[in-house]
């Protein structure tokens, strides 16, 4: 009667046409397998006979690549894991053999039967026999540092990431690297992570300062600067590193230079204040007032045309990226007092000022 019943639901869930007002429609119904599945098992679950004959059936239709969850969930006795471990196994085998793919779920089910087993070294077996698999090396490394095996999670996640792995990869690496104190594995990595991704929060900067004899810092953040083309606030951040205060101050200087050329309104505006703000912390130390003048100077000579109000309110903004709040009001008012015939000037700097926080 189940299978009766399935052959009928299969007819009725076929895909097919319907018309209605506005055309044809391609319509799918529902048809769930796995549930008449488990109707069968419980037809014969009651009956001893008839529930091993239901698990060769499953065993038979696995071994042909259709794997049955009812199998797996209801047949769990060590001597059913061990047919389940053969079967999958086989079939693996045989996908392989007639280099065919491997149907869905076998791998992660293999797997899972040999922990259920507790069989370790078939399982290390089985992992390397199937080693390319990236759900597989996820799941063995999982395993791996839960049954402290780290020697072992280090082996796959070191191939993960020396072959281009995840980020996910590389910090599960270094946890483990830091905690057996590997420090030339972990300079290595973390090298590689830095080389790949130089960011300007420098994540990593400071382990690896400490991982590193000076002269290789140095030589290694010089390396960096030269890849930073036209990356001006990465460029001074790594400057910055290695105390090149010189190379700073040209390099915003520069920037500044350029600005000043091509300033016209509030969007050529866009970083110049975050780079001067970046320029005055690199330099607070050796000369705290360096940025500021040079940006007070850049505002005095673009000062010297008259501008609309949107450049006014374009360097106003400048100004409060890199002065603190009173500094802008003094440089501001300073500025109204020069000019005290420019109208819009004067409202831009002197009406609202006092409402502008430094950003």
């Amino acid at each position: 009667m189940i299978d009766e019943t399935e052959e009928k639901t299969i007819d009725a869930s076929s895909a097919e046409y319907e018309e209605d007002g506005y055309g044809e429609i391609y319509v799918e119904y529902n048809y769930s397998a796995e549930d008449f599945d488990k109707l069968r098992y419980l037809a014969r679950s009651e009956d001893k006979e008839a529930r091993k004959e239901f698990f060769e059936d499953c065993r038979k239709e696995a071994a042909e690549g259709d794997l049955k969850d009812v199998w797996l969930k209801n047949y769990t006795s060590p001597e059913e894991r061990s047919i389940q471990l053969q079967t999958v196994l086989s079939c693996i085998k045989k996908s392989k053999s007639k280099r065919k793919p491997i149907p869905y779920g076998y791998l992660k089910t293999a797997f899972e039967l040999l922990l259920s087993l507790d069989n370790r070294k078939g399982l290390k077996e089985f992992f390397e026999k199937n080693s390319t698999d990236r759900v597989l090396r996820e799941r063995m490394v999982k395993w791996c540092l839960e049954h402290k095996e780290e020697d072992y999670a280090q082996k796959i996640l070191l191939e993960d990431v020396r072959n281009g792995g995840s980020i996910r990869s590389s910090d599960e690496l270094n946890k483990i690297l830091r905690r057996k104190n590997e420090t030339d594995l972990l300079k290595e990595e973390l090298l590689r992570r830095v080389q790949d991704n130089l960011k300007l929060e420098f994540t990593f900067f400071s382990e690896l300062r400490e991982l590193l004899p000076e002269a290789q810092w140095k030589s290694v953040v010089e390396e960096y600067i030269s890849q930073t083309g036209s990356y001006r606030s990465l460029r001074m951040k790594l400057c910055g590193e290695i105390g090149e205060e010189n190379k700073i101050k040209e390099i915003i200087e520069k920037q500044v230079e350029n600005f000043a050329g091509s300033f016209c309104d509030k969007y050529s505006s866009v970083d110049i204040a975050s780079q001067l703000a970046l320029a005055e912390k690199l330099l607070k130390k050796t000369d705290p007032e360096y940025a500021k003048n040079l940006g007070k100077q850049m505002v005095k000579t673009l000062l010297r045309n008259p501008w609309k109000r949107g450049g006014y309110e374009a360097l106003r903004q400048i100004v409060n990226g890199f002065l603190s709040a009173s500094e802008t009001k003094e440089f501001l008012e300073e500025l109204v007092k020069t000019y005290p015939t420019r109208q819009a000037m004067r409202e831009e700097f002197g009406c609202r000022r006092s409402e502008r926080t430094r950003r």
